[in-house]
């Protein structure tokens, strides 16, 4: 009876052994992480000969050659907390920084002791963790790897809004108000002569329209006329109001902004120097 029990015990540890008790969960749990592990990624070269991985996306297999060093760089300014290897005996791991002190650069430089060895290499950061598959191979290596990060994509499209949007300030800035032209390529060279609240603040031309801006806290019931001196007449062209700013269909060497009639009357010069 007893080698009965005993024989039974026996048997119930051997199918606990052989995975035979893993539950379904426990089995869908290892098909993710495998298909983890296999998922195919494209490594990408560096000017300099580095095998870049896309982090994250799978397991990359690292491969090393006896007596040959293979430089693992981490992220500028990343920050190393523990390195953990699957087999300690065969393969050595030892810790190099290059770049400023301000945000150096964190290498894992690995060397298995023979080939056609295979393990795993965990790193944790401040960052992340990094799992890794090392692999030895007799003559082939991958001197240099280093990782591409989703973050730095993030990053480099942030800083590129926030460099158009700097761009457009500094358009806005070099931009005259609701003219859309750039400054340079304005015309500023005008006289205005007479005194009146709304006496126009600046004029200047784009090589085709002029423009006349009152001040804004000009208050009148009714805008002044303009009128183009042509010879010895005085004579009405087509023009629109934008707020305070008169917008003339043309150029003028002189005109004159009138307002009221009589001894009421206010009039204002304008007179076009050069350009």
């Amino acid at each position: 009876m007893k080698r009965t029990f005993a024989l039974a015990a026996l048997m119930a540890l051997a199918c606990t052994v052989s995975g035979t008790s893993l539950e379904p969960k426990d089995k869908e749990a290892l098909k993710l992480a495998a298909a983890w592990m296999k998922h195919p990624i494209t490594p990408k070269k560096a000017d300099n000969g580095t095998v870049i991985f896309p982090y994250g996306e799978s397991l990359p297999t690292i491969v090393c050659a006896p007596l040959r060093l293979c430089d693992i760089a981490l992220q500028p300014g990343e920050t190393v907390k523990h390195v953990r290897l699957g087999d300690t005996v065969r393969w050595k791991i030892s810790p190099a920084s290059s770049g400023p002190e301000i945000a150096p650069t964190t290498h894992a430089i690995v060397k298995p002791l023979e080939a056609n060895l295979e393990t795993t290499l965990l790193i944790t950061t401040d960052r992340r963790t990094y799992h890794l598959r090392l692999v030895s191979d007799k003559k082939s290596w991958m001197p240099q790897v280093a990782f591409e990060y989703p973050e730095d994509q993030e990053r480099a499209w942030a800083q590129y809004a926030v460099q158009q949007k700097e761009l457009e300030q500094k358009e806005k800035l070099e931009t005259m108000p609701q003219i859309g032209m750039h400054i340079e390529d304005l015309n500023f060279k005008y006289t205005i002569e007479g005194d009146s609240h709304w006496r126009p603040v600046r004029v200047f031309d784009d090589g085709t329209h002029t423009y006349i801006d009152l001040p804004r806290e000009s208050k009148f019931r009714d805008a002044p006329i303009l009128l183009v001196k042509d010879g010895k007449q005085d004579r009405l062209v087509n023009y629109r109001m934008h707020g305070e700013r008169f917008v003339v269909d043309s150029l003028f060497d002189e005109a004159v902004l009138i307002s009221g009639v009589g001894s009421e009357q206010q009039k204002i010069t304008i007179k076009r120097t050069e350009g």
